[in-house]
């Protein structure tokens, strides 16, 4: 039997927590041993060379993903050929994942993993006072994660062209990779994560409040943010682990581009979501073949 070594990205928390989950699950699909070292910090930007830890490891949602490798491993030989996946290429390191299951990523994590895992997550959430600092009634509100901080300056896009373009290679059975990227921008695609106008996130809350009309809506986004021309309360925790965890406990979500957006997908369990297109989304399975979440997407 193999063994996966697990490692990370010099990115943020979404980025480190959906690249770490693509490798679990290939590891629970393959019954592969997972070598890490949950006591390893890096403070080396170039983390995609070092077996994964980075400071990140701290949060409620790496820790309990440590947690469930632990569990995972008890039941696996550590002695077999390891390999490890090309976490540097992030489209090819999702997409090849997918392919592997056949089934978006998030609903494998569900039937898969979640179930063992969950516990964990509690346990580590109620450590941090997290379930007990939450300032909404989770079963009505409507949580708007708003992705701006870095990238606050950037203007709204169509995502569908680069959405469907990734779309069809991932339908063809294939593996997305840089190339799937350049040739969706060459189609006049846009593709990164930047902020929804204030018109599609008024939109989607219209949408939202139609269908949940008791429920209140609440902006979470990074502190300092100016949200004054969207009239509703707007929380700007400085722990952005907790932000995400806010996320997971809300029962309808209009989410962001952002891979912290999806994040809140793989530990949270919405009644409804409302989601952008763009391109990243069919790498995980979302609005392909594969897709069996039953998201609202919009341009």
């Amino acid at each position: 039997m193999k063994s996966i070594e697990l490692y990370g990205r010099g990115d943020r928390l979404g980025a480190n927590i959906t690249t770490m989950i693509s490798q679990i699950i290939c590891a629970v699909k393959n019954k592969y041993y997972v070598v890490y070292n949950r006591n390893f910090i890096n403070h080396n930007d170039d983390v995609c060379h070092v077996p994964y830890n980075q400071t990140y490891s701290t949060t409620v949602f790496i820790e309990s993903l440590f947690d469930f490798i632990d569990d995972h491993n008890k039941q696996c030989d550590p002695h077999g050929e390891r390999i490890r996946i090309d976490t540097i290429h992030f489209f090819t390191m999702i997409s090849s994942v997918l392919q592997c299951v056949k089934l978006d990523l998030i609903t494998y994590f569900k039937q898969n993993i979640y179930e063992r895992l969950e516990p964990h997550f509690k346990k580590n959430a109620i450590s941090r006072n997290y379930y007990a600092k939450i300032p909404f009634d989770p079963s009505k509100t409507i949580a708007v994660h708003l992705r701006l901080n870095d990238t606050r300056h950037y203007s709204d896009y169509d995502g569908s062209i680069c959405a469907n373009h990734f779309r069809n290679v991932i339908d063809n059975d294939q593996i997305a990779n840089n190339n799937t990227h350049f040739e969706a921008i060459r189609l006049g695609g846009t593709n990164f994560q930047a902020p929804l106008s204030n018109h599609k996130i008024l939109t989607q809350i219209k949408i939202a409040q139609q269908k949940y009309p008791d429920h209140k809506v609440v902006l979470i986004t990074s502190p300092g943010e100016n949200t004054s021309n969207l009239p509703y309360e707007c929380i700007q925790s400085s722990d952005e682990s907790f932000d995400l965890f806010l996320l997971c406990n809300a029962n309808v979500l209009i989410l962001s581009r952002s891979t912290f957006a999806i994040s809140s997908l793989f530990f949270g369990n919405p009644t409804e979501v409302y989601l952008p297109l763009w391109g990243h989304l069919p790498c995980f399975g979302l609005y392909t073949k594969f897709d069996h979440c039953k998201i609202n997407y919009f341009i």
